[in-house]
């Protein structure tokens, strides 16, 4: 973006005027001076950091998915620090990384028109965090596989296995009906079960089928 070859980059508390002031009205009828008034500053403020209201909005989707991200590894490595099981410690990560925003934007009006425009205007700001976050998450599984928190096999990677968990909370997060808020966490939660130690078991079977039910668990035999 223009201000970051420019040394301008907006401050923290810059960030969150802007995402409080998107969540108050939306994105869709705000002009510079919408925005600049309900932060409490200038137009000329505004414009010495943005050429346009796009830019504005994309340079809060940047930070917040920036933030979210380092905050979610953060709390993840406090629970590994306490010894926390692998389960609990993504759950955290993935709570943090989708959850704690997800929250605050249900309690927008404007929530489904936000949603939206990420996506029309930030698609590749997303695509950009999210293979960077993915890389870390894998990273995070890779380490509590070499202390033994967890054993991992042989037919997938650390990598594999962090996809499938940000996949999994993002398909979340877009559920229809929405998830409510408050019941993420759990939803997390099952995810991280789910992908980390099944969540079938081979059914009991006779005659000409026991050979499928064997061959089904071969493929379901976790360490």
């Amino acid at each position: 973006m223009r201000w970051l070859d420019m040394d301008r980059k907006p401050s923290l508390e810059i960030q969150l005027r802007l995402r409080r002031t998107f969540l108050a009205h939306g994105f869709r009828e705000l002009t510079m001076g919408g925005i600049a008034q309900a932060c409490g500053f200038t137009r000329r403020n505004l414009y010495f950091y943005f050429s346009s209201k796009e830019e504005v909005f994309r340079s809060s989707v940047a930070f917040l998915n920036e933030d979210s991200a380092a905050r979610a590894l953060a709390a993840g490595r406090v629970l590994l620090e306490k010894g926390a099981s692998a389960t609990d410690v993504l759950t955290e990560i993935l709570h943090v990384r989708y959850g704690v925003f997800r929250r605050e934007l249900s309690q927008s009006p404007h929530a489904v028109e936000l949603n939206a425009e990420a996506f029309r205007l930030c698609r590749d700001i997303m695509i950009e965090t999210a293979t960077t976050f993915t890389k870390s998450v894998a990273g995070v599984i890779g380490e509590m596989a070499r202390d033994g928190r967890l054993s991992l096999r042989e037919d997938f990677t650390a990598a594999q296995i962090a996809q499938m968990l940000l996949d999994g909370a993002r398909g979340t997060n877009q559920s229809l009906p929405p998830v409510a808020a408050s019941a993420l966490p759990r939803r997390y939660r099952m995810i991280c079960q789910a992908i980390l130690h099944g969540a079938t078991a081979p059914a009991a079977s006779t005659g000409t089928r026991g050979a499928g039910a064997a061959e089904t668990r071969k493929q379901l035999r976790f360490r």
